[in-house]
């Protein structure tokens, strides 16, 4: 019916489009020929001849553009470029030359093959405005994602043979891809506060009373009107003060922003095959049923341990050159970041911004080539290495003072801390350890890598050492903030002397490992496991770390502690 249609539960069908065309389809093509021919003039007293040389340069470029909105909330875009090259015979170019006609016919048979393309890259990005805000119930809420793929592919070199014909460098080409997914999501919380009667009528008591409005003349509230005639109920009034009280601290909460990226990427030396269509060799029939292949071109993969990677598909079709002279690394690089924000505005005139953020990026390199003797292709060399950073909470070691002899206490419990930590590492150990040097469990000594670390953390954010998280990188970043208040210039005495007065405080805290890099000497356990074994021990008959961490540092930032922004009538 008709009054089922206009429900607002309908929303998400009837806001439903499509459109049956792109709304851009694009092709660009330019060519761009240089032909330079330099005779050297003989200025000695002998009778030299020095031959002429030639410099030519006929280069084919063509772009291909498609966009298509296919609805209103999701929309496409493809981007290709084909970099090529003309090749020319040698010798001059001259139309009265005996080889005019045999020259003219080899630049047309070029031309008609499209050229030998040095490179081609694409690019496809397609954005999703998620349609939840059309659902009432989630209206408050508007989010979107985007995705972004590129692929590259990048020729091998000429080269010149011994019977002076030139040929691909037997090295193979290089691939490349990329994706970068993200997602945004906004709460606007003054929208959820109003689906709330009782949340909505004290936003809007609020707001009446911040505009200075009176409620004589206006017709009685009976709720109030009930409450007036009950005055004699302290109990109830009390009640109500404390759960209007609680109610706006709740309101307090203006807005929340979250957003999450991540960003892959894959790079693949040796790769023998060409590109002529959207990234695929014509002369391999295979190429797109390849499951894995098809998506690699448009950025997608995986870089997990023992997840798909590009490899199985180049090992299945044999793409991969076996010449030894490609000593090229593959590399695989991976980083995410998170950024959250909230804004509260607990008392009018106040306003914090509350953040916290977690980065995190790494790049894996190996060598991965034909070995002769096990007549397949072996992986080695392979060394990780990134950095890692995020929002932190110092505050309750930043205000400490100094001990004894002008002891650190915040650095007197990192000491501490350490026995503890170590009996936490030895107790999640699958193996069973004795007792080491100091009474510390064997291989987490009280200077072994992870042990310093973590105890490092719990001292100075003033965190127990007996809870605190044992990694070195945390997964949940903590809360920084930021607070102005301009309330004191709303006072009428205040007016008369300023154009504006603000008071405002931040704190900003970040933890840092600057960076990080594989461990040669660590030897995991038996099972497998992260978890070191009792063969990988150093000097100091420490476990060896699978990631060698050279530096971590923790900055704590008042920037200001207590600040005042005024501005004078008279300036």
């Amino acid at each position: 019916s008709k009054k089922m249609l206009r429900s607002p539960w309908w929303k998400p069908i009837k806001d439903f489009n499509f459109n049956y065309a792109p709304s851009r389809v694009g092709v660009r093509t330019d060519m761009n020929r240089r032909y330079t021919e330099t005779q050297m003039r003989n200025t000695t007293e002998y009778d030299l001849y020095i031959p002429p040389t030639y410099q030519k340069n006929f280069l084919w470029n063509r772009e291909y553009h498609l966009k298509y909105d296919l609805t209103k909330a999701i929309r496409f875009q493809y981007d290709a470029f084909n970099y090529g090259r003309i090749d020319e015979p040698e010798g001059v170019v001259d139309k009265n030359a005996s080889n005019w006609q045999e020259l003219k016919d080899s630049i047309w048979t070029n031309i008609g093959k499209g050229g030998r393309t040095t490179q081609y890259t694409q690019t496809t990005v397609a954005n999703w405005t998620l349609p939840i805000n059309k659902i009432p119930l989630f209206s408050w809420i508007t989010s979107n994602a985007s995705y972004t793929g590129n692929f590259t592919w990048d020729a091998a070199p000429r080269t010149l043979n011994a019977d002076g014909t030139i040929s691909q460098d037997p090295v193979g080409n290089t691939v490349q891809n990329s994706q970068n997914m993200q997602i945004n999501a906004t709460a606007n919380m003054n929208n959820l506060y109003n689906k709330v009667p009782f949340l909505k009528k004290i936003s809007q008591k609020s707001r009446g009373r911040s505009r200075g409005k009176s409620t004589r003349g206006k017709k009685a509230d009976p709720e109030e009107a009930a409450d007036d005639s009950t005055k004699t109920k302290k109990e109830l009034k009390a009640l109500k003060f404390i759960g209007e009280g609680l109610a706006g601290l709740i309101m307090s909460v203006k807005n929340v922003n979250f957003t999450y990226s991540e960003t892959n990427g894959t790079l693949l030396p040796g790769y023998q095959p060409q590109t002529d269509f959207v990234g695929l060799d014509k002369n391999d029939a295979d190429m797109g049923n390849r499951e894995g292949f098809v998506p690699f071109l448009f950025g997608w993969q995986n870089i997990n341990p023992g997840s798909w990677d590009i490899r199985e598909e180049a090992n299945k079709g044999d793409w991969l050159t076996r010449s030894p002279d490609q000593f090229q690394a593959m590399s695989r690089t991976h980083s995410n970041n998170l950024n959250a924000r909230a804004t509260l505005e607990p008392i009018k005139g106040l306003r914090i911004d509350v953040t916290a953020m977690r980065t995190y990026s790494e790049g894996i390199s190996e060598f991965y080539r034909w070995s002769d003797t096990l007549q397949d292709f072996e992986t080695t060399n392979q060394v990780k290495s990134g950095n890692f950073s995020m929002s932190y909470l110092s505050w309750p070691t930043g205000f400490e003072k100094t001990g004894v002899n002008n002891s650190s206490p915040a650095f007197d419990q990192f000491l501490a801390n350490r026995s503890v930590m170590a009996q936490r590492f030895a107790s999640e150990h699958p193996g069973i350890l004795g007792v080491g040097p100091n009474g510390f469990p064997e291989g987490y000594g009280e200077n072994q890598q992870e042990v310093l670390i973590a105890s490092f953390l719990a001292a100075y954010s003033g965190s127990d050492a007996n809870t605190s998280s044992t990694s070195s990188m945390p997964r949940i970043p903590l809360p920084n903030w930021r607070a102005t208040y301009d309330g004191l210039g709303k006072i009428p005495f205040m007016k008369k002397l300023f154009k504006s007065i603000t008071f405002n405080h931040a704190y900003r805290s970040t933890y840092n490992v600057s960076s990080f890099t594989t461990n040669l000497g660590f030897v995991p356990y038996s099972d497998g496991s992260s978890f070191p074994s009792t063969d990988g021990i150093d000097s100091s008959q420490n476990f060896v770390p699978q990631l060698q961490i050279n530096t971590v540092t923790l900055s704590e930032q008042f920037s200001p502690l207590f600040g005042i922004d005024m501005t004078w009538k008279n300036s």
